[in-house]
């Protein structure tokens, strides 16, 4: 069976669950969402970009803002666990979030991103990987 990480055993979740391992030992996932949300949302807020050029967007790149997003959490997990399956969490989402953002200034645009529920997000991602574009064009 697949857990929520889309393998069926992840080998940085606590033992008989689909809880990331963490440094608060927080072992209900609900709880470990409401903390992540928290900590991420203060991290993103105060994070300051490189001002990178298109260049600069390597996987290192990447290690160090996926650092600084879950430092508070996962400080040594420092590197970007090789997920199989659609994470259905707000945390991969501003991962994600912040990648696009760099990469989109460092282009020389500017970024606006809608105001829409988290549900609404998910779903519309779920669809476009799904190869229903709709939703996500909507946004």
């Amino acid at each position: 069976m697949r857990d929520k990480h889309g393998v069926a055993h992840d080998k940085y979740c606590y033992p008989n669950s689909d809880v990331l391992i963490n440094v608060l030992d927080i072992r209900n996932s609900n709880l470990l969402d409401e903390a992540k949300a928290e900590f991420i949302a203060e991290r993103y807020r105060i994070y300051e970009p490189p001002q990178p050029t298109l260049s600069d967007f390597s996987f290192k790149h990447l290690q160090q803002l996926h650092f600084h997003l879950f430092q508070d959490l996962f400080c040594e997990l420092n590197l970007l666990p090789p997920f199989g399956g659609v994470k259905r969490a707000g945390s991969s989402f501003c991962f994600l979030k912040s990648c696009y953002e760099e990469l989109l200034y460092s282009l020389g645009y500017e970024v606006s991103w809608p105001q829409i529920s988290q549900q609404d997000w998910i779903d519309a991602n779920i669809a476009g990987v799904n190869l229903d574009l709709s939703l996500l064009i909507d946004i």
